[in-house]
């Protein structure tokens, strides 16, 4: 398995929804295979993949899941020369039918490097695609993003044993690009969500009006474009000037997540306009457990979305058993089923009144969401990891 993105990471940021599944792959792979599961990672320096030893990765990645958890910055990331020679582990030491499983899309824009990898290795490739957006949607990714991903889709095509989709949205979107000739063999099997355990969940709970004592809203993801933070902050705006003018009170809300890239007019809002200060708060990046404690507390979880590969919060929310407003988009829907209230995107109205009714202490919408989500389940990762070793035992096999 690729572990490259988590072992090596040159940041200090805390988790990426890529992040999170590399994770639990590593995680719940590790219980079915064992021994038998091994790790690779793209050297800098010797520019080419090299297989890494099992209980240095494992220290690595208890203590960047540490670091996760409680929101603290992970220092020791950058790896030392020393480190790369404890590191290193040669190919010859493994033998026998291998599988390689890929679930970032690093480096697959560099043909040479998975050639190099395939061959070495002499083994299929599995390879996770997560959406083609920048395809799709290239005014919603950076300068170029578009080229980069249709660069990686042409490497997916001739290396590619099978591709593993992360919801059936994207899986469509992946046959709709490649045409019914051209395509390698995909699976849609939608990512799974780790439940809270139940001590943790009771002790945030206790503490969740902590947060705040007034009603509020949380929005999770990245600042940019694609997430639709300028319809909430142009909305919130609207929401105080009226609360103003009539003297009524203005729920909060919190945005989580860092500032991601062509987000200046987002930016000059939050920063710059008193109306969008007063009652909302930039939290930036925050550990696992804030953004449980923020979520348990709050009256929904605000996700407008344009366009989504898959749409974690979401997930995250519903099973924190908080009620969901989001954009009415597939992935979305995959995701919540009946449970959300669905909204266009672009439709200012109607998130207005949300907000309005579920701000309310007795709200009869929230209500009825909670009611909805009785019968919501968690797809486990579990569940996700034994299919996708299903397809890797075939391959294997054949």
């Amino acid at each position: 398995m690729d572990v490259s993105r988590l072992v090596y990471r040159r940041t200090n940021c805390l988790p990426s929804g890529i992040d999170r599944v590399e994770m639990a792959y590593i995680e719940y792979l590790d219980e079915l295979a064992g021994e038998r599961l091994s790790f690779c990672g793209f050297h800098p320096r010797l520019r080419r993949y090299i297989r890494l030893d099992r209980r240095l990765v494992f220290d690595r990645i208890a203590a960047i899941a540490a670091g996760w958890k409680s929101g603290s910055a992970i220092r020791a990331n950058r790896v030392g020369l020393a480190q790369w020679r404890e590191l290193f582990f040669p190919v010859s030491r493994l033998d026998g039918k291998r599988i390689i499983v890929k679930v970032s899309p690093d480096h697959l824009e560099h043909r040479s490097r998975i050639k190099g990898l395939v061959d070495t290795e002499q083994a299929p490739l599995v390879i996770m695609i997560h959406d083609l957006l920048p395809i799709e949607y290239p005014e919603f990714s950076g300068r170029g993003g578009d080229r980069t991903q249709q660069q990686r889709l042409k490497v997916v095509a001739e290396f590619s044993a099978h591709i593993v989709a992360n919801s059936q949205d994207t899986a469509d979107s992946i046959k709709r690009y490649f045409g019914s000739n051209d395509c390698p063999p995909v699976t849609a099997i939608p990512l799974g969500f780790t439940p809270m355990a139940s001590s943790t969940f009771s002790a945030l709970q206790d503490g969740m009006n902590l947060v705040s004592d007034e009603p509020y809203f949380v929005c999770i993801g990245t600042i940019e474009p694609r997430k639709n933070h300028m319809m909430l902050l142009h909305l919130w705006r609207q929401i105080s000037k009226f609360a103003e003018l009539h003297d009524t009170s203005v729920p909060k809300l919190y945005i989580v997540g860092r500032r991601g890239w062509e987000n200046e007019n987002i930016i000059d809002l939050l920063e710059r306009s008193p109306f969008v200060r007063a009652h909302v708060i930039e939290a930036g990046e925050m550990g696992d457990e804030a953004v449980a404690r923020l979520l348990f507390g709050a009256r929904a979880l605000l996700a407008p979305s344009f366009a989504e590969g898959f749409g974690l919060p979401v997930a995250e929310a519903l099973a924190c058993g908080i009620p969901v407003i989001c954009s009415d988009i597939a992935p979305h829907r995959e995701i919540g089923g009946e449970v959300p209230d669905y909204v266009d995107p672009l439709d200012g109205p109607t998130w207005q009144r949300l907000i309005f009714e579920y701000a309310c202490e007795e709200s009869a919408a929230r209500d009825a969401q909670l009611h909805r989500l009785r019968d919501w389940s968690i797809r486990s990762w579990d569940k996700h990891i034994h299919e996708v070793y299903d397809i890797c035992k075939h391959l294997g096999m054949a």
